[in-house]
Formats: structure tokens, C-alpha cells, sequence
């Protein structure tokens, strides 16, 4: 999710780490296989504990401005883990 990176950067969070796995579901729609959701599950690690409000907040934004998911037929869900 390179979009939050760009958006954590922008907003001065100062993170030592960020990992994501993602979670998909493949279905069968009219004859042809479609991913029907995705889950992102990213995990950001923050200098300063009291950054997880910012960066919950920077991480939902990022989501809900990423051409990627906004492009996509699935619905795109997320659950980060902020440390």
C-alpha cells in the first residue's frame, strides 16, 4: 500500500516498520472466477504509541484514496494492526 506510505510521509508519522499481507476470496461468478472481497491486513510499527490514532486515521484515508481498490469490482476491506 504505497499509498500510505506517501500519505504517512506527507503528514510527519514516523513508523520504524510497515508490513501487509492481504486475504482474497476467488468465486465462481457468471462462469468465470472473480476475487469477490479482499482483506488487507497491514501492520505498521510507530516510533511514538501515541501516533495509533494518526495513524489508524492516515491508513483508513489512504485506503479510501487508493485508484487501485477504488478501480476494482471486489469490495476491499481493512484491518490494520498498529503497534
Amino acid at each position: 500500500m504505497t499509498t500510505f506510505l506517501a500519505v504517512a510521509e506527507r503528514a510527519g508519522l514516523a513508523f520504524t516498520s510497515y508490513e501487509s499481507m492481504a486475504e482474497g476470496r476467488l468465486e465462481l461468478v457468471d462462469g468465470k472466477f472473480q476475487f469477490t472481497t479482499i482483506t488487507l491486513k497491514p501492520t505498521i510499527t510507530l516510533v511514538t504509541s501515541t501516533d495509533a490514532t494518526k495513524a489508524k486515521e492516515l491508513i483508513e484515508k489512504a485506503e479510501t484514496n487508493c485508484l487501485i481498490s477504488n478501480s476494482m469490482k471486489a469490495r476491499v476491506g481493512l484491518e490494520p494492526t498498529i503497534r
